[in-house]
């Protein structure tokens, strides 16, 4: 018995550490968890699991997930349940792989219940394969009352997407694959609010192929992926777009809403293993898998915090905290004590 309440106080004060400085912190927890993504492929998607196989596996390797690949043929309040994260990638080129209004709304309750939603649209390219076909989610974003954002993934008059241009900054001799460079340095105006950008990696150069995203009314972001002034927006018509108020497009946007994070993204392509130039990835190009990851962990609510230096506590506790450590000492020893003295007696009576 007195083994046990040994044991007892000893567990007791063993999350506490006072520091050399007279501080003191608590031992963190251990709050490993498994994480359940579901990855759509109910809607058409050209850009599976196959073609996204080294952006599911850099998830896989790096935290506790359990994969649901989803090809039923409609989301519902039941198969959404219990998923931490739905990503869904653009959606096929017929009409019936769009999303339909139960789904919308359906998609509408997971997130006001707190599920987070990442939405990866693609540019306007020849290869209808590849071309974002975003009506389905602009139809979340705009359903009740654009509940969730005003954000919009832009698009001409016929409803096909943008691509985003560069003339000057771009890659491989291709307008549309822009070159982003040093997100994190003070003579850019990349990003309104970087914390996405330094989460698990610092990201600072990124191959973009993106269709633009605009905006009807201001709003409280949590992170904004830019381009440079001197990029436009292309419709299929042949229609120019530039920003002329604000002096650049956006393709990426993050925000949090309660307790649900959502995260839109011009560009699935961008995160494939498509192949960009000879037999590089486009995912492997510059730092396109760290962003990946970046937002894969921010959606997951797997934020890094800062270190913060320990409480300091003010001298009266500091005595407390003192006596009561020594009146621990004192009833160990006390107990020792006791265990001896007993021992010997039984050891006479043997």
């Amino acid at each position: 018995m007195k083994f046990k309440t040994l044991a007892f106080l000893i567990l007791i004060m063993s999350p506490f550490i006072m520091t050399t400085k007279g501080q003191f912190i608590l031992a963190a927890p251990n709050t490993e968890k498994e994480y359940v993504i579901l990855f759509d492929e109910s809607h058409g998607q050209y850009f599976n699991r196959t073609l996204m196989k080294s952006a599911l596996s850099a998830i896989n390797d790096s935290l506790n997930v359990r994969f649901i690949f989803f090809n039923e043929s409609k989301f519902n309040s039941t198969n959404l349940q219990g998923v931490d994260l739905v990503i869904i990638g653009n959606p096929g080129i017929y009409k019936n792989y769009n999303l339909s209004s139960e789904e919308v709304e359906v998609i509408q309750d997971y997130v006001e219940a707190g599920g987070s939603l990442f939405l990866l649209a693609n540019p306007l390219s020849s290869d209808t394969n590849i071309t974002g076909h975003v009506s389905s989610f602009n139809d979340i974003l705009s359903a009740r009352l654009s509940k969730l954002s005003s954000a919009r993934f832009r698009t001409g008059l016929d409803k096909s997407s943008t691509v985003i241009m560069d003339d000057y900054h771009n890659k491989y001799n291709n307008e549309s694959f822009l070159s982003i460079v040093n997100y994190n340095t003070s003579d850019n105006e990349f990003l309104e609010k970087n914390k996405i950008f330094e989460q698990t990696s610092k990201v600072e150069n990124l191959t973009v192929y993106s269709t633009a995203i605009s905006f009807d009314r201001p709003e409280k972001e949590n992170a904004i992926g830019r381009t440079e002034i001197t990029s436009y927006a292309l419709e299929k018509d042949g229609s120019i777009v530039q920003d002329m108020i604000n002096g650049f497009l956006v393709w990426l946007f993050a925000k949090e809403i309660g307790n649900a994070r959502i995260v839109l993204s011009g560009s699935t392509i961008m995160f494939s293993d498509l192949i960009i130039y000879e037999d590089q990835k486009f995912i492997d190009e510059e730092q396109n898998k760290e962003l990946w990851l970046n937002l894969i962990n921010w959606l997951l609510h797997i934020t890094p915090y800062e270190e913060r230096n320990p409480i300091a506590m003010p001298f009266y506790a500091l005595v407390l905290l003192a006596l009561g450590f020594a009146a621990v000492v004192f009833v160990i020893a006390l107990l020792l004590y006791s265990y001896k003295k007993q021992k010997k007696i039984n050891i006479k009576i043997k």
